[in-house]
């Protein structure tokens, strides 16, 4: 389940105790991308994938923050799940199917399986896969490392929530089926801060130091749900 697909998305998790600010730096794609998470002490987080979207919880409300020709708009987490799936429901029209998981659909009912250990960006985390009934390997294949470190706790709750956010869009967009997978990924994620899954992405580093109150103001008023929709597919047609 690659991170990208974390825009857009789900049950949300209670407020976490009091802790320091810390920021995780994470390489995703391999290398060729960079990606943070930083979580301040009121437990407000911000998620940034390169240079064009972030996402920002504030006061437990959601926004993705994102950049086009235009520069940067912001828009509410719903508004912009709900438009993305108006989106590609339309694009796939109304008598094509939601793509369905390719394989043995038993593979789709996972569950995590405990490996031995590897370090990542410094922190050691047990290692995790997700087998099926038959302990046979999902389909995706991923590895994920998970730590238990209690200063990375407050980075694991945002990624985790923020999975969980993205395979329920996922689906809503119909984008694809994924039957029991997603319980398992979820599983994993609740187990402690993933700092490797697979290839996508890899704990670089951490630091504690405070984060500016300006990472987690709003540059703009949210648009409407009117105005992102125009704002990224265009105009209706009349």
């Amino acid at each position: 389940m690659r991170m990208h697909r974390s825009l857009g998305v789900v049950a949300f998790l209670a407020a976490a105790p009091a802790h320091a600010d810390v920021t995780a730096h994470f390489v995703a794609g391999g290398g060729s991308a960079r990606m943070t998470i930083a979580v301040n002490d009121r437990g407000d987080s911000r998620i940034t994938q390169g240079d064009e979207v972030s996402l920002l919880t504030v006061g437990g409300a959601d926004y993705v923050l994102g950049t086009d020709r235009f520069g940067t708009f912001v828009a509410r987490k719903e508004d912009f799940v709900a438009v993305q799936a108006e989106a590609a429901r339309a694009a796939r029209g109304p008598d094509q199917p939601v793509p369905q998981a390719d394989g043995d659909s038993a593979q789709w009912t996972v569950r995590p399986v405990q490996g031995g250990s590897e370090t990542v960006g410094g922190r050691t985390g047990i290692v995790w896969t997700l087998r099926d009934s038959q302990g046979r390997p999902d389909l995706l294949g991923s590895i994920y490392v998970v730590s238990t470190d209690a200063d990375l706790a407050p980075v694991g709750r945002v990624s985790a929530r923020w999975m969980a956010e993205a395979m329920a869009a996922a689906e809503h967009r119909g984008d694809m089926d994924l039957d029991g997978h997603d319980a398992g990924v979820r599983a994993i994620y609740a187990l402690g801060t993933v700092i490797r899954q697979g290839g996508d992405f890899a704990l670089e580093s951490v630091d504690t130091n405070p984060i500016p109150a300006s990472e987690f103001a709003l540059p703009s008023a949210p648009l409407s749900r009117a105005q992102l929709a125009a704002r990224l597919h265009g105009p209706a047609p009349h």
